[in-house]
């Protein structure tokens, strides 16, 4: 885990004791998760509620680790290249990234990056996006589309399928190339 051995010099609750109300409003009561973490990735300075939550943890818990101890070892080299670029501001949101969860479950997310400077100190603030639905749908759909047409190329007789949605009557014959002659 990921305990930060030089605690920042600006406690938590501090952090946005430089910015402007409405930016803490903002990060606070956003319904997407939002982490700010050191100019490296290495330590989180501040979490909000919504993901620590995704993530299983109270914000508290979550402020101890690090960007390393919430993603996966097989994505580790690829986000802290993105955070890397994500400190000159030039990373374009990152899509479908693995999240581990406390439990060990993983979620997806996309996240969009970008360079913070509050009281002179560079920090790196992440909004995070809860995809996990969106993206295990997806797969879903990309295995099931897989299979049928798996299914489709291995009858040994023509389908036929008819599409009655709004009384449109289509009819659909899906059948193997040797079937061709016979229609």
């Amino acid at each position: 885990m990921g305990n930060n051995p030089n605690i920042s010099p600006l406690r938590p609750e501090d952090l946005f004791s430089a910015a402007s109300e409405s930016i803490k409003k903002f990060f606070t009561s956003s319904l997407f998760g939002v982490i700010i973490t050191d100019e490296k990735g290495e330590f989180f300075y501040w979490v909000n509620d919504k993901i620590a939550a995704l993530l299983g943890y109270r914000p508290a818990d979550l402020m101890k680790l690090g960007v390393k101890d919430i993603i996966p070892r097989s994505e580790s080299e690829k986000t802290f290249n993105n955070i890397k670029r994500g400190i000159g501001g030039k990373l374009p949101a990152v899509r479908n990234r693995p999240l581990v969860r406390r439990d060990g479950a993983v979620v997806y997310a996309d996240i969009d990056f970008f360079p913070l400077k509050i009281a002179g100190k560079k920090y790196l603030a992440g909004l995070i996006f809860d995809m996990t639905a969106n993206y295990l749908s997806a797969r879903g759909l990309l295995q099931s589309q897989k299979e049928l047409q798996a299914l489709f190329n291995n009858a040994a007789d023509p389908i036929i399928i008819m599409d009655q949605q709004a009384g449109t009557g289509n009819v659909r014959l899906y059948r193997r190339r040797s079937h061709r002659e016979a229609f």
